[in-house]
């Protein structure tokens, strides 16, 4: 006889929707679908809307426009937001708060990090369209945490595998052998994420002082 596998009670639990406690009184349930969670993703990797802008689509997206409007009446400062944020980051992803703070914290080391979930996606479609014979623009059914381990299974043959391969690519004979656009592609990702690194004091004070400024524009 067949094995029959019983996964109501995990799908009930997978289904219900978790909550976050602004205050005693505000308690809003987090839409974790995938659809959000894609439109999160576009919304992050906008260039040219306002900080303060994405950050309340975010939490209208997630958490509804009653949300959004209580916690800018709070006038909480720019900490207070992000903790929101990671606070539907980790709903979102079935996490706990403490590791969406991490991978934050991680965000910009080169270390096992060649790759941008949201600069890279076109890369990621691609990717998951010939690995998987899956279409992230029409799939519906897929949740976020599978899509996450799906994304770390992807394989060096595939458009975002030969790409992070270029980018972490530190063998001396191999390097050799580069064309100029492997070379340029190696080198722009790694002047982007690493240049902070490399800076002398000095220079990271100035960029400090830009990045001040930038806040005081948007939030002063």
């Amino acid at each position: 006889m067949a094995r029959v596998y019983d996964i109501v009670s995990r799908l009930e639990n997978a289904n219900q929707k978790p909550e976050i406690k602004i205050d005693e009184e505000h308690i809003y349930k987090v839409n974790n679908s995938k659809a959000v969670a894609l439109r999160i993703m576009a919304l992050s990797e906008d260039k040219e809307t306002k900080e303060t802008e994405i950050l309340d689509k975010i939490v209208t997206l997630a958490l509804g426009k009653e949300a959004c409007d209580y916690i800018n009446s709070l006038n909480l400062s720019l900490s207070a937001h992000n903790t929101i944020i990671n606070a539907i980051m980790a709903a979102i992803g079935d996490v706990e708060i403490e590791d969406i703070e991490e991978q934050a914290k991680k965000k910009k080391s080169l270390e096992n990090k060649w790759y941008d979930i949201f600069e890279d996606f076109d890369l990621i479609e691609a990717s998951f369209a010939m690995q998987y014979n899956i279409r992230l623009r029409s799939e519906t059914e897929m949740t976020w945490s599978e899509f996450s381990t799906l994304l770390k299974g992807i394989m060096p043959e595939t458009p975002l595998g030969q790409i992070v391969s270029i980018r972490s690519e530190e063998d001396k004979e191999i390097l050799k052998h580069f064309t100029k656009e492997q070379h340029r592609i190696r080198n722009e990702w790694r002047n982007r994420h690493n240049s902070f690194e490399t800076m002398s004091e000095e220079e990271k004070e100035e960029e400090m002082k830009k990045v001040q400024e930038i806040f005081a524009k948007a939030f002063g």
